[in-house]
């Protein structure tokens, strides 16, 4: 059996169905087929019940795919350390969440170059659901998310809670209307529920945007307010060109931190994580 049959095998799993995967894939559907009844030869089982609805997986392929999971995971790591040029020890692949990119990864990667030169370093920009799937393919290591989901090959821990300070362009006293030109950002169902019984009569926004740093860098242009990350915005109010504006209820966006089991008391993980909770935590001063 082959990786490119396994990867078949795991991407018409998760995608449901033939067409689907194939097209995530950017492969032929027939050549999709015909790896994975190349890998159904191979074992001599069937893996998949198919229908016009979709495929799901037999007893035979459910039994298989945490088996699947691991040799990919297994062989993609081996390619990797293969190709890994002699000047490094081993490599680590870190996933950030898009709204943390900003903050998190200039000051990690300072960190890492003065902790550990010996380790070859990428880093990826994502949403927690690509983060996740990336983490259970093998193509990260770890990663920094806000909404992990539970997999028997991940480990997850609560990392922090970041602070989320509603700033506007002007000073607005606690009447003030400084929604008129507010911008959205999506911080979760949670904190939008917070949100909204903290200010009840809030108004849906004209502008809502899918990154954090872009509401930021409208509003510095164009005037406005958002809420932000505290730690995106501490330095534009400490120079007045951003102002907090008052409310009685503090926001916050929980950070986990993610990794494969795998790795798990290898001491360029521990490397990794120790200087990523440095930079999430080297400002806590300031921003309390």
């Amino acid at each position: 059996m082959t990786l490119e049959q396994l990867e078949s095998f795991l991407a018409v799993t998760a995608a449901g169905g033939f067409h689907a995967a194939a097209r995530q894939q950017n492969i032929s559907q027939p050549t999709l087929s015909a790896r994975v009844r190349a890998l159904e030869q191979r074992l001599n089982r069937t893996l998949f019940h198919r229908a016009r609805s979709g495929v799901t997986l037999t007893a035979a392929g459910a039994s298989f795919h945490p088996h699947a999971v691991a040799a990919v995971q297994t062989l993609i790591q081996g390619q990797q350390q293969a190709r890994l040029d002699q000047r490094f020890a081993a490599s680590i692949a870190l996933g950030v969440q898009f709204y943390l990119w900003p903050e998190i990864v200039e000051p990690w990667l300072h960190i890492m170059e003065e902790a550990a030169p010996d380790l070859a370093l990428r880093i990826e920009p994502d949403y927690s659901a690509g983060i996740m799937d990336q983490l259970v393919g093998g193509m990260l290591d770890l990663g920094i998310l806000f909404e992990p989901r539970l997999s028997s090959q991940v480990t997850i821990e609560p990392l922090t809670d970041e602070p989320l300070w509603l700033v506007s362009s002007e000073p607005h006293g606690p009447d003030g209307r400084w929604d008129e030109d507010f911008v959205g950002v999506y911080w979760g169902a949670e904190f939008h529920a917070a949100f909204s019984r903290a200010f009840p009569d809030h108004r849906q926004p004209r502008l809502s945007v899918g990154l954090s740093s872009i509401a930021l860098a409208h509003i510095l242009k164009h005037g406005g307010s958002a809420v932000l990350f505290a730690r995106s915005v501490e330095t534009y109010v400490a120079q007045g060109r951003l102002h907090r504006i008052p409310t009685s209820s503090k926001f916050s966006r929980p950070v986990f931190l993610a990794f494969r089991d795998s790795l798990s008391g290898t001491p360029h993980l521990a490397t990794a994580i120790a200087a990523l909770k440095q930079t999430l935590n080297s400002a806590g001063e300031v921003r309390a």
